[in-house]
């Protein structure tokens, strides 16, 4: 068997659970413990649980609750990545670092959605102008909400 020499005191051990045990990031075995990948097993069943990683980003409209910004998320036809537009002025912008900040919670519903275009006769998923006066009353395009 390979020894490993340890960080922590510069002397060789004969496997990573001895390494642990020096540094100690773990007790030392029980006496009756005979197989240290069993003990470390039972160790592993007694630590906390790791909190879940966030939901990821996907393409579609988002509405930052505290400032009430509203993000465009699509994928980038170069890269294959997400990248995030701001809606600034009717218009969508490029956002840099805004899929740093942007949670999937925040994403709209198409009512969300039909509500922004009514209010200010813009469609929230395009940015255009809304001209028919159906898409006016809905508060969005029939082709954009299909999109959503």
């Amino acid at each position: 068997m390979a020894s490993i020499t340890c960080g922590n005191c510069h002397n060789t051990h004969q496997s990573v659970l001895e390494v642990r045990i020096c540094y100690g990031s773990i007790a030392p075995a029980p006496a009756e413990a005979v197989d240290g990948d069993a003990y470390l097993a039972s160790l592993a069943a007694d630590a906390p649980v790791q909190p879940t990683a966030p939901e990821p980003v996907v393409e579609g409209m988002y509405k930052d609750p505290e400032t009430g910004r509203i993000y465009k998320v699509q994928k980038s036809r170069s890269s294959g990545y997400n990248y995030a537009k701001e809606l600034i002025g009717g218009s969508f912008d490029y956002a840099a670092g805004a899929m740093k900040i942007i949670r999937s919670e925040w994403r709209m519903t198409l009512e969300q959605a039909k509500e922004y275009g009514a209010l200010y006769g813009t469609c929230c998923v395009c940015g255009r102008t809304l001209t028919n006066e159906v898409s006016i009353e809905a508060g969005i395009g029939p082709i954009c909400a299909g999109r959503l």
